[in-house]
């Protein structure tokens, strides 16, 4: 159940569901927000975590499999991912700047469904970053919807890594 979590009068539902049926149920918050309503529905077939708010996250990317490659690099390397869901067309920015990274990082946003061939909206390989000289940056105004960071490695490289994101609603 959400209300308002869009700003104004939308809101948003985000959630991981168990192949089945269900229902959703649209209702207004009391007896005068009633009326036509617009419902957008977006699903993604890749089981990858969420990331629900601005802050660093950690994980690593060895032994997650290669199955993905960013336009500037990463199709020799093992990659991790996350998603997030924005209301509007919102610019976000993810970095690597962290001594907690270890490795050569690559990272890139994409949106729709992971795995498939939706759109890279940006890819970054070795950002300028005070901590650590290959770590990688990107930013981009995303549209609403799910998106996903990619953090990917350069030449086959893996390991563990602190993603850090803001602009997220």
């Amino acid at each position: 159940c959400n209300d308002d979590a869009c700003g104004g009068d939308r809101s948003q539902v985000v959630l991981t569901l168990d192949p089945g049926t269900y229902t959703v149920l649209v209702d207004g918050h009391d007896a005068s927000h009633g009326g036509t309503f617009g419902l957008f529905f977006q699903t993604a077939a890749c089981p990858v975590p969420r990331i629900a708010s601005n802050g660093d996250t950690s994980g690593n990317t060895a032994g997650r499999g290669n199955a993905l490659g960013g336009s500037c690099g990463g199709s020799r390397a093992e990659e991790d991912a996350w998603y997030f869901a924005l209301c509007r067309p919102t610019s976000v920015t993810a970095h690597t700047c962290s001594s907690a990274t270890v490795f050569d990082t690559i990272l890139y946003f994409r949106t729709g469904d992971c795995w498939d061939t939706s759109p890279e909206l940006t890819c970054n390989d070795d950002s300028a970053c005070p901590t650590f000289a290959r770590a990688s940056r990107v930013t981009a105004t995303l549209p609403k919807g799910l998106s996903f960071v990619v953090i990917d490695g350069y030449d086959g490289a893996a390991g563990a890594y602190r993603l850090n994101v803001t602009g997220l609603p």
